[in-house]
């Protein structure tokens, strides 16, 4: 990862996109796993600049990631598990499970 221009190895933690879109921060999480990390940052490195150029473009994997919810879920958990103690993951776990099935 690059942090202030300077390469850097971390072996654990999520990876995120920030970028600006109208003068507004976007942040997109893309998991834990630094090669997958990377790919995206490519795709969407080629995404901004088409955009850049007046191109339509359109992230397939992205929009049908948007409407789920499981994807959401397991993204919020795997973060979670990252940062917080073993008891608050259990709990958020239970707790989003059983919100699932009431959807």
């Amino acid at each position: 990862m690059l942090v202030n221009g300077r390469p850097e190895k971390h072996e654990a933690g999520i990876y995120y996109l920030d970028w600006r879109e109208n003068g507004k921060r976007k942040r997109l999480s893309v998991g834990g796993d630094s090669d997958a990390a990377h790919q995206r940052q490519i795709r969407k490195l080629a995404e901004l600049r088409a955009l850049s150029r007046g191109l339509v473009v359109t992230d397939v994997e992205e929009e049908a990631d948007k409407n789920h919810l499981k994807v959401a879920v397991l993204d919020f958990l795997e973060e979670v598990q990252l940062t917080k103690e073993d008891k608050t993951w259990r709990g958020y776990k239970i707790a989003l499970k059983y919100f699932q099935e009431s959807c």
